[in-house]
């Protein structure tokens, strides 16, 4: 499915459109109220660098400066950005808009390298955002992905949408839906109309200095939480601060979803524009070939499989 195709410009308001988007030179968990982690080893770019390992040094570290200038400048108080406030829905439509960037940006006819990897590294900070500011993996023992390696689009979803069993919850779910926050649990169940059996609910954090309000329901709404040096982390839903419960865990869910994340634009590029297309996506990023395979092993096959489907 085709989404609206959003020019570089109009995303990426870091630098001038014709050149390279430099990163911000100051490191923005000092200027960003979301994140403290001097001297934590699960930042966003160590995690950016993690996830992506068969990339060269170089392209980590500048994606890992992408991801961490979504926490500065014009991305700083917009929830979309951070799956902040219940707006899951929004975050999910703000990546879809920016993988088309980023496949537009790797044309090889015309690629650009630069803001391919710019809109990319952007797109790490909203899905290892998810992972940290909603209550995903409070939900799962063991943990499970957000979503699976046979998907292309990144999904939508909206109220009521059910991800692997879990109910996408805003203020705006239908009354006839009961909403309780069991004692000590940051997982509200949901008990649809005539039923007596409960689905578990999918929330984010209230952050209430961006931009846009919070749309989480009353009966289930929890602080994202303030700087570290604020208050007690054991009190908010936000898990990156390495003090807080199941940050390992979400370290981990987020370097996953990392990988994944560059197997699906590589599903992406190959689906549009073939060999040429992932050449041209193995170039800008300086991947390796042999790393990359390891990584996305059933990319090639789900490809051939859509183009069979659809010749058919």
């Amino acid at each position: 499915m085709k989404y609206p195709i959003l020019t570089a410009c109009a995303l990426l308001l870091t630098g001038a459109c014709g050149g390279e988007i430099e990163p911000n030179e100051e490191p923005v968990a000092g200027t960003h109220d979301h994140f403290r982690w001097i001297g934590d080893e699960h930042d966003h770019a160590a995690i950016t660098a993690n996830g992506l390992s068969f990339l060269s040094s170089d392209v980590r570290e500048r994606l890992g400066e992408y991801n961490e200038d979504t926490d500065s400048g014009y991305w700083q108080y917009k929830s979309r950005y951070h799956v902040d406030n219940c707006r899951i829905e929004e975050g999910f439509d703000s990546v879809r808009e920016r993988y088309e960037i980023v496949v537009e940006k790797l044309n090889p006819v015309s690629p650009h390298g630069i803001n391919a990897r710019a809109a990319f590294g952007s797109i790490t900070h909203t899905i290892q955002d998810f992972y940290a500011h909603s209550n995903w993996v409070e939900a799962f023992d063991p943990l499970l992905p957000l979503f699976d390696s046979d998907s292309f689009d990144f999904p939508r979803v909206t109220t009521g949408s059910l991800i692997r069993g879990m109910m996408v919850l805003t203020d705006s779910l239908p009354s006839s839906f009961t909403i309780s926050l069991p004692s000590d649990s940051r997982v509200p169940l949901v008990t649809p109309p005539g039923s007596t059996a409960t689905i578990k609910g999918l929330i984010t954090g209230t952050y209430e200095d961006n931009e846009d309000s919070s749309i989480c329901p009353s009966e289930a709404s929890i602080e994202h939480g303030g700087p570290l040096f604020q208050g007690d982390y054991e009190t908010y839903l936000a898990k990156d601060d390495p003090d807080s419960s199941y940050h390992l865990v979400a370290v981990a869910g987020a370097e996953q979803q990392t990988t994944e994340e560059f197997c699906r634009l590589a599903r992406l590029v190959l689906l549009r524009y073939g060999e040429p297309g992932l050449d041209a996506l193995m170039y800008h990023f300086e991947a390796s070939r042999s790393g990359y395979e390891a990584a996305c092993p059933r990319d090639r096959g789900l490809v051939a499989a859509v183009i069979t489907s659809a010749i058919w």
